[in-house]
Formats: structure tokens, C-alpha cells, sequence
């Protein structure tokens, strides 16, 4: 099985000449194939900082929007508008010009949602602390009007969008050390100002969350974790607080009996979806397993290295690509997941790779950069079946990575 781990880019190959454009204005989106966004990882100051939007065109050229630094993807390209960001600006196209506007904020982004306006964007980025006391997370608002901020000192793991509200769910702990999730309500009165609308106390001793995009099913944001339990019988779960409500946990037996035991063998670990309603704030917890019922036979890693988008679900099932490769699809009420694509499950062992996805109502695009091999892949998938519908070479692209560039994302152009 292939690992998907965050790694620092390298440059290699040669291919399409790539142009530097002195405004996005200069870009003909009638053309543009993808857009692939790279940055420098924040939290190394030796490296030449800067981030860019890639436009690769139908035709195999390059143009290249060089911006300030921003770790991780900003663009977010819709039928209504297109929104990206720096650690100084905010870009906003209309569809008939761009307005750059001083917005200043961290470099490195954790989230980012658009609200069903098709035009608001909500993003949570991530200034770090100088110890635990002083954690900084910076609430955006961004939309045809202005460009706001707002501060909180919880880190969003999830962040997703209901209608025209937008949530985050930040992994918090008491006075005493007690770990809680919390559903923050990111928007009030049509400003960022985060606020804590419910708590949930964890299922197992940890939990393993994260997505920057999870998508709200008819008021409820879905997601995936993993529920860790130390093989300590000493242990004290941090999860036993009192004042904080226990989630539901849905399932045909007690949660402790899908663990599986992780390769170190240290711990066991419970894979789960999780639903959250932003109405009545009931948390419900339901196990992943195979339609027989049995715990889904996955790692740990691949659940919570799991990519999935807010155009991930429909009303039924979440479509999503595990941390090692395959596609996957989840039943919203009971839990059961199947596989419906190898993916890039069946690349050779002892790669290293660092993926990104685009997450289409059609379409699923995968950016493979294979480090240990020095290629860049572009593959596409039918997301209902998830066979193989398109494979490309695009190891050309790393060369305009200037040696230290991670990417960040690839998006597609919209289609209706």
C-alpha cells in the first residue's frame, strides 16, 4: 500500500515553457485545464517564501501568477466567482474583473468553505502559537463587498458550510486536560466571530480529525475520524467530562467491539463516520464497516489522512479517497463502505507521495507528486464507479517549484 505523506517538494524535468503573468486578467479561463496552487511550508523559515497559481491549458502551456506566501489551497473556482488568497491579499473575480484587496492574515490556511450565495468564502487559517497559552486562528470572511477577520483560539480540524452559515469543529480541552470536541458557528450577524454553539465528548482516548472542506447534508456536517484507545488498562479517558453531552454512538454493538489494533500495537482504534446536526446539535457516531458489518479493513492512517470535500455527499453516501489511495463510499445511515476504485492504491510499494484533490459532481482529479520517482501525475475517476478515466503526465509542472514549493491543490473548472 501506498502512504500519502506531506513531504517537501523537489524540482525535476523539463517540458512546456512556463509564462509569468503580471495579473490574472492575462489568464484565458476558456483555456485553462487545471490550476494547481504551491506554497512553502510555513513553518520553515529557511526557505524562500512566495507561493503560485499554476494555470495549465488545454494545449500543454503554463502561465504562472506568482502571489505572497500562503501555505496550502486558497483557489476556489466556481460558476459565480473565483476567490484566492496570499498572506496579504484577497483576489475576487466577478466574472468580469478582479479586485485585489489588502486583507493581511497567517500563511498557512486549515480551511476553507464557500457559502451557498456561490460567492461568500469562509477560510480559517492557521497563525500558530509561541506556546500553548497564546494559540492564534483567524476567521475570514471574504465576499463581493469586503474582506473581514476574526480571532479564536481554537484551531478548526473541520470546517464546512450549511447554507449561508459556516461551522468548525476545533478539538479543545478543559482546565484539567479533558479533550471535548466543539462545534463552533464561525458567522454572526454576517461577520466572523466565532462562537461555541455545542460540545461532544470523545468517543475514544483521542480522536483523529481533519478536513477543510466537509460537506452539510441537510443541516449536518459529515466527517471522518478515528477513535484511539491506548492498550493501557490504567489509562483514564480524557473524554470523561461531566458537563460536556456523550455523542450517540450509532451501531448494531458497543463501539469497543470494532477496535482493531494498530501496527505498533500499542493501540486499538475504532474507525467512524461522525454527523453532526447544526440544529438540534445532536453528535452521532457510527463505526465504518463492510457490508457484512465487520470492521472496515483499513488503517488507521488511511481514515484520518482520508481527502474528502464539501462536494464530497449526497443525500445517501460520502465519496472519499483514503490516505492509502483507494475511493470509497460510505453509507450516511449505517456506516457501511465499499470500495469502488483501486485509485492510486497500486503504485509500488515504498513510495512516498504527497496527493491533492478535486472533488467533482461527476469527477474526482487526483495530483500524485511521487517523490522517491520524480513524477507528477494527474489522474481523474468516475466518481460513481470510480474507474480510471484519465491519466496524465505532468511532471513538467515541478520545475516551476523553485526546488521548495509543496502543492497545495489542483482545482478543475466548474461544470454545471
Amino acid at each position: 500500500m501506498v502512504s500519502l505523506l506531506a513531504l517537501s517538494a523537489c524540482s525535476w524535468g523539463t517540458g512546456a515553457a512556463g509564462q509569468k503573468i503580471a495579473s490574472f486578467e492575462k489568464v484565458n479561463l476558456n483555456q485553462v485545464k487545471y490550476v494547481v496552487e504551491a506554497g512553502t511550508d510555513a513553518s520553515d523559515q529557511r526557505q524562500k517564501r512566495g507561493s503560485v497559481l499554476i494555470f495549465i491549458n488545454k494545449d500543454q502551456s503554463v502561465s504562472l501568477l506568482e502571489k505572497a506566501d500562503m501555505y496550502g489551497q486558497t483557489f476556489s473556482w466556481n460558476k459565480d466567482s473565483i476567490f484566492f488568497a496570499d498572506k496579504d491579499y484577497d483576489y475576487f473575480w466577478d466574472g468580469e474583473k478582479l479586485e485585489k484587496r489588502a486583507a493581511p492574515k497567517a500563511n498557512y490556511i486549515d480551511g476553507l468553505v464557500t457559502l451557498e450565495d456561490g460567492r461568500s468564502r469562509v477560510a480559517a487559517y492557521n497563525a500558530g502559537s509561541k506556546d500553548r497559552s497564546d494559540y492564534r486562528e483567524e476567521i475570514s470572511l471574504a465576499d463581493q463587498k469586503a474582506s473581514l477577520l476574526g480571532i479564536t483560539n481554537r484551531p478548526m480540524a473541520i470546517t464546512s458550510a450549511c447554507g449561508n452559515a459556516a461551522y468548525g469543529i476545533s478539538l479543545n480541552r478543559g482546565p484539567e486536560g479533558n479533550a471535548y470536541l466543539a462545534l463552533n458557528q464561525l458567522l454572526q450577524n454576517q461577520k466572523p466571530d466565532p462562537k461555541v454553539v455545542a460540545k461532544s465528548s470523545l468517543a475514544g482516548e483521542e480522536t483523529l480529525l481533519y478536513s477543510p472542506s466537509s460537506p452539510c447534508i441537510n443541516g449536518q456536517i459529515a466527517f471522518l475520524s478515528v477513535q484511539d484507545f491506548p492498550d493501557d488498562q490504567n489509562s483514564q479517558s480524557a473524554s470523561r467530562i461531566p458537563s460536556v453531552e456523550a455523542p450517540i454512538v450509532k451501531s448494531e454493538r458497543p463501539l469497543e467491539d470494532y477496535q482493531q489494533e494498530q501496527s505498533d500495537r500499542k493501540h486499538k482504534y475504532v474507525s467512524t463516520l461522525e454527523l453532526w446536526d447544526t440544529k438540534t446539535f445532536e453528535h452521532r457516531i457510527i463505526p465504518l464497516t463492510d457490508l457484512q458489518g465487520e470492521p472496515l479493513a483499513l488503517e488507521s492512517e488511511a481514515v484520518a489522512m482520508a481527502y474528502y470535500s464539501e462536494a464530497s455527499a449526497d443525500s445517501k453516501e460520502l465519496t472519499w479517497l483514503a490516505g492509502t489511495g483507494q475511493i470509497m463510499k460510505t453509507n450516511l445511515e449505517t456506516g457501511r463502505t465499499t470500495q469502488v476504485g483501486e485509485g492510486i492504491s497500486k503504485s509500488e510499494p515504498g513510495q512516498s507521495h504527497w496527493v491533492v484533490a478535486d472533488f467533482g459532481y461527476r469527477i474526482i482529479t487526483v495530483l500524485d507528486q511521487d517523490l522517491e520517482n520524480q513524477k507528477l501525475t494527474l489522474y481523474q475517476f468516475d466518481r460513481k464507479t470510480g474507474d480510471q478515466v484519465q491519466k496524465e503526465d505532468l511532471s513538467f509542472v515541478s520545475q516551476y517549484l523553485d526546488g521548495n514549493k509543496t502543492i497545495g491543490g489542483i482545482s478543475v473548472p466548474p461544470t454545471d
